[in-house]
């Protein structure tokens, strides 16, 4: 071998290792932008589920405060047909 196969030998591995960090660097950036974008919205889900779960707490004390007001008036309804 001459030193010119050798240097032709050096700079093609060279080249190759080039060609194959270059998209393991970008896929490397790409997945570590996707892991901090997924616990963003892990957290945003996370907040909306407990306001969600706060709202339908919310709602069904209401609903309860009105069952009872319907009951009442069932009540009276009920005794007024019975006179």
């Amino acid at each position: 071998m001459t030193e010119w196969t050798v240097v032709v030998v050096i700079s093609s591995l060279l080249g190759m290792g080039a060609i194959i960090i270059r998209p393991i660097i970008k896929l490397n950036t790409t997945i570590t932008i996707l892991n901090e974008t997924v616990r963003n919205l892990k957290g945003d889900i996370e907040e909306i589920a407990k306001k969600n779960t706060e709202s339908h707490t919310r709602l069904w004390d209401k609903y309860n405060g009105h069952e009872e007001t319907l009951k009442d008036h069932e009540k009276r309804i009920y005794s007024i047909e019975q006179r």
